[in-house]
């Protein structure tokens, strides 16, 4: 069995790793490393460990189910579930995952609920990735079965129907993506940015909530008085030689507004390119692309993230690879220019909602209602930064639509930066 989990999990981080960004360019400056996918460092095995010693003896009642997508840049959601089963074993976490076209084969989501909604023992179900009609493939479940506590997790861009998703599931989280845009262009105040420059990429533009994230940087750029600069960066994109383009975009802009300059993309495709370039022009990177962490940092600055112990794969210390991190950008004098979140927004709430789940079956919360404090103190702990939860409402630009209404089981999430 042991064997069996580390494979996926070293698959999993492997795959993770290759979804943050990938470019085969090289900024052609000897100063950064290109980044690895896979760094080890060589860890002896102490002993024989058995797997049985280390499972929480009855924890809860029943099992919980974690379901979660099927394909490569999610796969981060598959170590979650992995780390759950090694902490309470296989007969205590079920995990299932979505058809591969999640949100077009609604068929089989629907019988991928059904078949765990026949399972009796089934106390909680956590959902990492709500995609396009995970509200039909719950509604048959509701049906027979109000003894199942559902969480659903990262609902999109555009979420659907929340009326109807509140009503479905107990408790239902996001990133809070406009709250996040603001709270950017600060970390980069704090940082000592004067001038903030946004990268757009053009088939962003028709998304209504990616232009008013930029509008809402823009206006917290004016409120702190810092130059803010929102530059296409269509023009430079060419698949055999954007990341030089890109760095030589951001080496131009430095040269004429000075190295208190930040930037920031919206655009997952264009980050690991961006954060070589502002670490060549000694620039500042207020936060990597909002669905990474510190991970992406470590990445391109060649920082080994994880070990061999026991071949599964396994992340080192979180301490540790931030010092490493510090350590790399001393070198380069970088120190207190560069930040992020520390962790992943969507591994965070999908960690948090098992752990409230258990609480939940175990009656150390209510069963109606959301305990907003414990939630967040899960989080906190988890991500040992400050939290903050923010009841969501059916407004633009969530909702294409919106009814105005706010939901006390649905929060949108917001964690503080890590600086190194």
């Amino acid at each position: 069995m042991k064997k069996i989990i580390s494979a996926i999990l070293a698959i999993s981080i492997t795959l993770a790793l290759a979804s943050c960004g990938e470019s085969t360019l090289s900024t052609n400056d000897p100063g950064i490393e290109e980044p690895q996918s896979l760094l080890l460092i060589e860890i002896p095995d102490e002993s024989n460990d058995h797997e049985e010693d280390a499972i929480v003896q009855e924890p809860f009642e029943g099992r919980i189910a974690i379901v979660t997508p099927a394909f490569g840049s999610t796969q981060y959601a598959t170590y979650i579930a992995e780390h759950f089963i090694e902490k309470y074993g296989e007969d205590k976490i079920i995990h299932v995952t979505w058809p591969l076209l999640a949100g077009v084969e609604q068929d089989a989501m629907i019988k991928t609920v059904e078949e765990l909604a026949l399972d009796t023992d089934i106390r909680a179900i956590i959902v990492t990735h709500s995609f396009f009609a995970t509200n039909n493939a719950f509604t048959k479940l509701r049906e027979t079965r109000d003894d199942i506590f559902v969480v659903f997790c990262t609902p999109g861009f555009i979420v659907e129907e929340p009326n109807y998703s509140s009503q479905i599931a107990d408790l239902i989280l996001a990133t809070d993506l406009t709250g996040m845009a603001p709270q950017i262009v600060q970390q980069a105040h704090k940082l000592g940015a004067e001038t903030f420059v946004h990268y757009s990429f053009l088939r962003e533009r028709h998304r209504d909530l990616q232009t008013e994230i930029i509008s809402l940087m823009e206006q917290k750029s004016s409120k702190l008085g810092i130059k803010f600069l929102d530059i296409d960066s269509f023009n430079l994109w060419d698949e055999s030689s954007f990341g030089e383009s890109l760095h030589d975009d951001v080496s131009a802009v430095v040269e004429k507004y000075g190295n208190d300059t930040a930037f920031y993309s919206v655009d997952a495709i264009i980050h690991v390119d961006l954060l070589r370039a502002v670490l060549s022009a000694r620039a500042i990177y207020p936060h990597t692309f909002h669905s990474h962490d510190f991970l992406t940092v470590a990445r391109v600055l060649g920082v080994c993230v994880v070990v061999s112990r026991y071949e599964d794969g396994s992340l080192r210390p979180r301490e540790e690879i931030i010092a490493d991190i510090r350590a790399a950008l001393s070198e380069k004098d970088m120190l207190n220019r560069v930040s992020s979140w520390p962790v992943m927004d969507d591994k965070l709430l999908s960690y948090a909602s098992v752990l409230y789940a258990v609480k939940w079956i175990n009656g150390e919360v209510p069963r109606e209602g959301i305990d907003v404090d414990v939630l967040r103190q899960l989080m906190i702990d988890y991500a040992g930064v400050n939290v903050t939860l923010t009841p969501f409402t059916d407004e633009f630009p969530y909702a294409e639509e919106g009814t105005g209404e706010t939901f006390d089981n649905f929060f949108m999430v917001l964690m503080d930066f890590i600086t190194f």
